[in-house]
């Protein structure tokens, strides 16, 4: 059974591993940069207000969350969101996603959050309003043209 746990700085180019494959699998066409993942980890980090939270299984990471708590002042409440949740595929449909899930909240709680935020794509949508969440706003991208 995966151990769910709160991960240290020196697994943060573990992590971004992980990071890149996520992204790989969302977004085969694009390039990501995997130093600058690394240093922008590293310096959330040092805010204290960030945190990630790891699978692992055998020695090796399997999946990830991650949480900052931050003030938002238009709603007057300490805010915990979280942006990426990722599982190697052959561990999802399993309990391990759950268990990141909910050790995430725990800290960001913890922090002091009053309501949790996530940002998703269209195909998990419907798990997360399984959890309670309820759309607020969209992101929407467009490819800027020179």
């Amino acid at each position: 059974m995966a151990e769910v746990r709160e991960a240290i700085v020196s697994e943060v180019e573990d992590i971004v591993d992980l990071w890149l494959k996520m992204g790989t699998e969302l977004h085969p066409e694009a390039t990501p940069d995997k130093d600058a993942w690394v240093r922008l980890i590293q310096g959330l980090y040092k805010s204290g207000k960030y945190r990630i939270v790891v699978a692992e299984e055998a020695g090796r990471l399997i999946g990830f969350v991650d949480g900052l708590v931050y003030y938002e002042p238009s709603t007057g409440q300490e805010t915990g969101i979280s942006q990426f949740i990722y599982v190697l595929p052959e561990y999802r449909m399993t309990d391990v996603a759950p268990r990141l899930y909910d050790l995430i909240v725990k800290i960001v709680n913890g922090a002091g959050a009053m309501v949790i935020q996530t940002t998703c794509d269209a195909r998990t949508k419907g798990m997360w309003e399984r959890k309670g969440f309820v759309v607020e706003r969209f992101i929407m991208s467009k490819k800027v043209e020179v």
